[in-house]
Formats: C-alpha cells, sequence, structure tokens
C-alpha cells in the first residue's frame, strides 16, 4: 500500500494512500452534522412550538377530533402529562430518527468508496447531496416528522426484506411480521398521505412476485400482503374525510397552551405552524401544493429540476458503487416516479418531497440492490434529460469505470459545483423561481452566519 506523507505544524504525519481524504471527508460531513443538529435544536427549545412549522406537526393529536398526521400528539402529550420533560417532547424521535439515517447515509457512502477505485470527490458528493440527506441538515427540517418516517419506512424494508426470504423460521417470521405490521400503524399515524403514496407502492413493488406466487397458490401468506394495504386504505379514507377545521386548530392550541403559552384566538390561525393548515380550505390547500410550481414562469426548469437532481444522484451512485447498483437505483426511481407525482401535486413542499424520493431510493438500492432487481416489476427509466446528464458526466457506460468520464477531471469539479453551489439554494425552499430571488441568497447567508454564532456563542452542547 502507497504512503503520503503531510507535514502539520512541523511535523511529518504519513497515511496510507486515500484514507486521508476519506478522513477529511468524513470529518467535514459529521461537523456538519452535529453543528446544524446543535443550531435546529437550539431554535426549537429556545422558542415555542406551537408558531414553529419543524416541531408544532409534532403536538397534533386526536384529544381534538380525528385529524391528518394525528397518532404522535397524542402519545407524547401521555408522556408529558406522565412527567416528560418538554424540550424532549418534540425533539426526542426526531433526534434518534435523524442521527439514524445520518449514520445510514454515511455508512453506505464509505462502505461503497472502500470497494470501489475510484475519486474521492464521488463520496463527497454522496454526503452533501442537496436532493438526498442534505436536504433535512440545511432546510431546518431535522425536527419534522418526516425524518422519522424515513427511519420507520427503512426499518420496515429490512423487515419485508427478511420476510420476502425462504431462510426464516416460524419464529423469526413471527416477530419479523409483528414488526412489519407496527411499522405500518406507526407509519400512518405520522403522515397519511406520505405512507400512501411512498410506503404502500414501496412495499407492495417489494413483495410483488411472492404476492403474485401467493395469489397463484391461494395461499394463506396472502393475509401478509392485504392487511397493512387494508389498513393503508383505512387511515387515508379517515384522514380525508376528518381533515381537520379551524375549530380544531384552536382546540389543539388549548390543549398544549399549558405547557407552551400561547394566544389561541381565530385572528391568529395562519401563525401556528402546522396546526395551521388543518384548517385550511380546499382552495388553500391548492394554492400551496405542487401546481403553483408546474404554472409559474420558470415551470419547465422546475420540471428540468425534478429529473437533473435525481439523476446526478445516480451518477454519485454509479461512480460510488458501480453500474449494477445504479440500475437498481433507476429501477427504484422509476417504480416510485407516478405515486411521487401525485404526491408532489397534492403536497406543499417541493423540495421535501424530492428529497424523501431520492434517498429512499437511494438508501435502498445500496442496502439491496438485489432484492430491488429481483422484486420489482421490470420498469426503465426512459426519460432523455435523465439520460442527457448520465451521457454527461458518465459516457458511454458500456466502458470501463476507469474511462467512463466524458468530461475527463474536470467532471468531478462540474458536479462539485452542481451539487453545492446550484443545489443548496433548493434546499428548503418551494422551487428554481426563487433561486433567481436575491432574498434567496441574502437568507441563506444570514443563515449561515446564525448557526456559526448559536454553534460558538450560545451553543446547547456546552
Amino acid at each position: 500500500m502507497s504512503i503520503k506523507s503531510v507535514r502539520f505544524l512541523g511535523y511529518s504525519i504519513s497515511f496510507p494512500r486515500g484514507v486521508l481524504p476519506l478522513l477529511l471527508i468524513s470529518a467535514f460531513y459529521w461537523s456538519l452534522v452535529f453543528l446544524l443538529f446543535d443550531k435546529q435544536r437550539y431554535d426549537i427549545i429556545h422558542s415555542n412550538p406551537i408558531f414553529n412549522w419543524s416541531s408544532s406537526e409534532w403536538l397534533i393529536g386526536y384529544q381534538s377530533g380525528f385529524v391528518r398526521r394525528g397518532l404522535f400528539g397524542s402519545i407524547l402529550r401521555a408522556a408529558y402529562d406522565k412527567g416528560l420533560p418538554k424540550d424532549l417532547v418534540t425533539t426526542l424521535f426526531p433526534s434518534i430518527g435523524f442521527f439514524f439515517l445520518s449514520l445510514v447515509w454515511f455508512a453506505l457512502g464509505v462502505k461503497a468508496f472502500l470497494r470501489s477505485n475510484t475519486a474521492s470527490v464521488w463520496l463527497y458528493c454522496w454526503l452533501i447531496n442537496p436532493a438526498g440527506l442534505f436536504f433535512f441538515l440545511m432546510s431546518g427540517n431535522i425536527f419534522r416528522k418526516d425524518v422519522v418516517f424515513l427511519s420507520l419506512l427503512l426499518a420496515g424494508f429490512y423487515c419485508l426484506v427478511q420476510l420476502l426470504s425462504n431462510a426464516l423460521r416460524p419464529t423469526s417470521s413471527l416477530l419479523l411480521y409483528g414488526g412489519f405490521l407496527s411499522v405500518n400503524i406507526l407509519l400512518i399515524g405520522l403522515h397519511e398521505g406520505l405512507y400512501l403514496f411512498l410506503a404502500v407502492p414501496l412495499f407492495a413493488g417489494l413483495s410483488f412476485r411472492s404476492f403474485s406466487s401467493a395469489l397463484r397458490e391461494r395461499s394463506k401468506r396472502i393475509v401478509f400482503f392485504f392487511l397493512p394495504l387494508l389498513l393503508a386504505s383505512q387511515g387515508s379514507l379517515l384522514s380525508v374525510l376528518f381533515n381537520g377545521s379551524p375549530e380544531q386548530v384552536l382546540a389543539l392550541c388549548q390543549s398544549w397552551s399549558t405547557v407552551w403559552p400561547a394566544e389561541c384566538i381565530s385572528a391568529k390561525i395562519n401563525d401556528y405552524g402546522a396546526l395551521s393548515a388543518l384548517g385550511w380550505s380546499s382552495r388553500e390547500a391548492l394554492a400551496v401544493s405542487g401546481l403553483r410550481n408546474l404554472l409559474s414562469v420558470l415551470a419547465p426548469f422546475n420540471v428540468a429540476a425534478l429529473i437533473v437532481f435525481p439523476a446526478l444522484t445516480g451518477v454519485v451512485i454509479h461512480s460510488l458503487a458501480g453500474k449494477s447498483i445504479a440500475r437498481a437505483y433507476e429501477k427504484l426511481l422509476a417504480f416510485l416516479s407516478v405515486p411521487f407525482l401525485v404526491l408532489l401535486l397534492v403536497g406543499c413542499d417541493w423540495g421535501r418531497f424530492l428529497s424523501i424520493f431520492v434517498v429512499m431510493a437511494s438508501v435502498i438500492s445500496l442496502s439491496a440492490p438485489d432484492c430491488v432487481r429481483a422484486s420489482l416489476p421490470s420498469i426503465r427509466i426512459s426519460w432523455p434529460l435523465y439520460s442527457l446528464v448520465k451521457r454527461l458526466f458518465l459516457g458511454n457506460c458500456n466502458q470501463p469505470a476507469a474511462q467512463a468520464f466524458a468530461l475527463g477531471s474536470n467532471s468531478k469539479v462540474s458536479i462539485s459545483a452542481i451539487f453545492t453551489v446550484f443545489g443548496l439554494p433548493l434546499i428548503g425552499y418551494g422551487s428554481l423561481d426563487q433561486l433567481f430571488a436575491l432574498g434567496v441568497w441574502h437568507h441563506a447567508s444570514d443563515r449561515i452566519v446564525w448557526i456559526l454564532q448559536v454553534f460558538f456563542s450560545q451553543s446547547i452542547a456546552r
């Protein structure tokens, strides 16, 4: 193994070649993880969660009527009444989920990097992917339900993969099925919409071939597939029929006002963070949906961004883990594209759903590519723009990996710039329309200054 020496403070330090870039990139990634986690947790525990979009959705519960995303609020309120510190109410579960996802994202990237003979820039691009996990780091989304939802979704995926294998004992199968069913129930309680448009298609797709076989054999295993789908349909139907009202918003606000003082009156409904969305009319919900981006002046660029960033993520996966795993990623991407499009149109956050979409496709393709290839129906991506991005960075993918870079060494610099400079303004914002607004860049600079200020002078970690 070749050795590389680095001089530091007058001393010569030797590293095996390739270890130093890995250490530097890893230190950069985890510094960002802890720094931004510290800043966002500081914001939540020093503010009123009722007025905070990142945390007020955790306060929604069934005690004020059946409303969407309403299971955990009731559980957390009961825990608080039993003596749970109020700061933990909105930070405990998302903190666990966030660090779990951060570790999984890091471990998968490093594992793929160590197994390949590629430039360290691809590991860097994986770790700071604006359309992936880095969305949660920079946009104030660390403490939203999305992070816990993705963690549970990943747990359900691993349970399902094990259940679909043929080498399980009856006891193990029963435990895994219990775990899988529990995950489904928790996912519905976290967010019925995300569950219906992301978890159900994913679980159904991965169990497609086993389901077809059980259907032909009229096996009792068919119950295994129908029960979660039945839960999904019931939970989603109830969330549509009982989607909240202004009266429920006020009732929820008042139920938590003894914990976090707030003036719960009709005139301030729009200020109640995620609670206020429960009182939206159909017109108001439509006005903030993904349709606003498709009807904007820059609609073609918005649509292009939805293709380019997943394509660039595919380029990184191809360069880190190889062509076979990249194909599994594309297969999963194609399979989820239709439910993702529906979710995007009915949802409120453009970049938020893009991140969830890409994170799951990336993590699952690197975790169990064989399961994706063997289970999902045969679907391929044939989008011209997606293929163009691949050819631009990878050239002819049939060539050996060492000769596959159409842009040569400049491609490494180019993709780094795209994944940072052009990607960061999209993180946490509605669409590309805001990319050209000076306020976005000004807000981004203010955010960076505030992060550093909190971390170095007021950090709760001290």
